[in-house]
């Protein structure tokens, strides 16, 4: 209220103060606006049915994701667009009139089956649900329109049909079509007048499905309403009753223990109609949807363990938006960096980063989305709620829609602290490592200059040793030939009895091969002490037989140790003669 006693600078802070006070409750209606938004797209974005907003003509104002899925058709394609539009030719007299009258007749809720134009061509039956939209006087200003695939229910609804018609034209006929189905058994149940209920038919299907015969089921429903658990069997009566009200098709799912111990999973379809002579009856279909369940369960505990994942995850990861504002972040972040996510999400996520790594990044980012990059990797710190900067490894995915425009990055960092001191540490360790190899080098290079010196002195001493070792021979050879040969000769011209003759000249053989090259030759080949003594009487020319009765064994060892010399001195294949061979080694 204007207070005239105010002056103009009173008046200006309260219109400042208050200028501040509006730009708070706009940030903070901003701020639930934002979140609003974001669940009700989490929430669209995931829906099935498709549902739409439309005006009192019908106008489509706002469709959901789903209508994507289901008709091929995006927000901008149908947006502005009559939904009547979409309708099939045969369906749109019935369906306008359905509107019309729901509009004249002030309804709240009206539904309907039609059939929608799909994106390519072809029509998708559809269940409608048309919920009023009414202004504050009470008037239809338009509609909540709630659509559901039913593709696959009219098949089962088909498939029941041609059973039923199938039962109508034949029993063996409707027997072999429902005993078909692999994973679905048809029934027909009459419902009796004291409320019970009694099979008049099921098909071949239930021993597979509820491991009980034919006879069994027929002889007592029973068999089959007991096998389902107690918290499913109110909803099952509680949905037949609503059936039998409106005569409409009944759809639940139930588990059942089969008579093994396993429980399963049924869904049950029937439909209810009175026939000609009063007897109520179900017709319908029982479908095994275990494998489903299992799916959806697997599909729910996936997301847990995703859930869990995240809440647990030692690395960042982050959601932003194409100019780097952050719209969702996992609560690791409150680990790394002390923020809890409340506090990141709607900041840029380059106000956290070092003064000195702020421009290369920035340019690195919008690089990436000028470019079209699919990923890109740097390091660089962002600052800790206490101050201090974390050192990370930053991993950078775009995000892009149909058209393969991006429309944000997820973006994964890691503290690499602990890497950072370790190649500190490393640096250091090199560094003493280099120059620890710098001395040993130094040290080493000495030793070489010694070990070079006495190498030199080696070799002198053993190139003097093998002089004095080719003295000793020559003086050893020399001695034999003037001093023990010449005896040797001497004893051969004195008296000598048959048997030591031999055996001087053996004597004297082996003294002038010892005097001669040939044992030297011969020992490079690895004979034997026996071959060598062989090898020395071939050379002399003797026979196997001379050989073997000096050397007082057998002609036949003597044979194999012919054989033998002859192989190590490389004669096995060749023709040459061994004793000659022999002689031309003493060359």
């Amino acid at each position: 209220m204007y207070n005239p006693s105010k002056t103009n600078q009173e008046l200006t802070e309260e219109i400042s103060c208050l200028k501040q006070t509006i730009r708070e409750l706009k940030k903070a209606e901003a701020k639930h606006n934002r979140e609003s938004r974001d669940k009700l797209s989490l929430i669209t974005g995931n829906m099935a049915d498709c549902v739409s907003l439309v005006d009192a003509s019908g106008t489509y104002q706002y469709i959901t994701p789903s209508y994507g899925k289901v008709l091929g058709y995006s927000s901008k394609d149908m947006i502005g667009i009559s939904g009547f539009s979409f309708i099939h030719p045969d369906d749109l007299e019935r369906v306008l009139k359905l509107y019309r009258d729901g509009i004249k007749q002030n309804l709240n809720e009206f539904r309907y089956e039609t059939r929608f134009r799909h994106r390519s061509g072809h029509y998708v039956p559809m269940e409608v649900r048309t919920s009023s939209l009414r202004d504050a006087k009470g008037k239809i200003i338009g509609g909540v329109v709630g659509a559901r695939d039913i593709t696959e229910k009219l098949q089962i609804d088909e498939e029941r049909r041609r059973a039923e018609d199938a039962l109508a034209d034949s029993e063996h006929r409707r027997r072999n079509l429902a005993d078909t189905l692999s994973n679905a058994m048809v029934y027909k149940l009459a419902a009796e007048p004291d409320g019970g209920r009694r099979f008049i038919y099921v098909s071949r299907a239930v021993e597979r499905l509820n491991e009980a015969t034919e006879e069994e089921v027929l002889a007592d429903a029973g068999v089959i309403y007991r096998q389902v658990l107690p918290e499913y069997r109110r909803i099952v009566s509680d949905r037949e009753e609503e059936a039998l009200k409106n005569l409409t098709t009944m759809q639940v799912e139930v588990q059942s223990r089969l008579p093994s111990g396993c429980l399963r999973w049924f869904e049950y379809t029937s439909t209810p109609h009175l026939q000609a002579d009063g007897l109520l009856v179900w017709n319908g279909v029982e479908v095994d949807i275990t494998d489903r369940k299992r799916a959806e369960e697997a599909l729910r505990e996936s997301e847990k363990r995703l859930n869990l994942i995240t809440e647990n995850m030692v690395d960042c990861v982050a959601l932003l938006d194409t100019s780097g504002t952050y719209q969702f972040v996992t609560p690791s972040y409150r680990e790394v960096l002390g923020y809890s996510p409340e506090e990141l999400v709607g900041i840029s996520g380059f106000s956290f980063l070092h003064p000195d790594d702020l421009e290369y990044v920035m340019k690195l980012y919008m690089d990436g989305m000028e470019q079209g990059l699919c990923e890109i990797r740097y390091e660089t710190s962002l600052r800790h709620k206490n101050g201090h900067y974390v050192p990370l490894e930053v991993r950078a995915r775009s995000l892009k829609d149909a058209n393969g425009k991006i429309t944000g990055v997820v973006l994964a960092a890691r503290d690499i602290t602990e890497r950072k001191l370790t190649e500190e540490e490393l640096d250091k360790y090199r560094k003493q490592l280099e120059k620890m190899v710098k001395e040993r080098t130094a040290e080493l290079e000495n030793k070489n200059i010694t070990l070079q010196e006495l190498n030199t002195t080696l070799k002198v001493l053993l190139a003097q040793r093998e002089d004095d070792k080719k003295d000793m021979e020559e003086r050893f050879v020399l001695n034999v030939r003037n001093l023990v040969l010449p005896y040797v000769e001497r004893m051969k011209t004195g008296p000598l009895d048959i048997n030591q003759r031999p055996y001087l000249e053996i004597i004297e053989t082996h003294l002038n091969e010892i005097a001669t090259p040939l044992l030297k030759n011969m020992r490079q080949f690895k004979l034997t002490p026996r071959e060598i003594k062989v090898a020395a009487l071939v050379k002399q020319g003797r026979s196997t037989k001379e050989i073997a009765e000096i050397l007082r064994i057998s002609t036949g060892s003597i044979d194999i140790h012919r054989k033998h010399i002859r192989e190590k001195l490389g004669l096995k294949d060749r023709k040459a003669n061994l004793q000659a061979y022999i002689e031309n080694l003493e060359q």
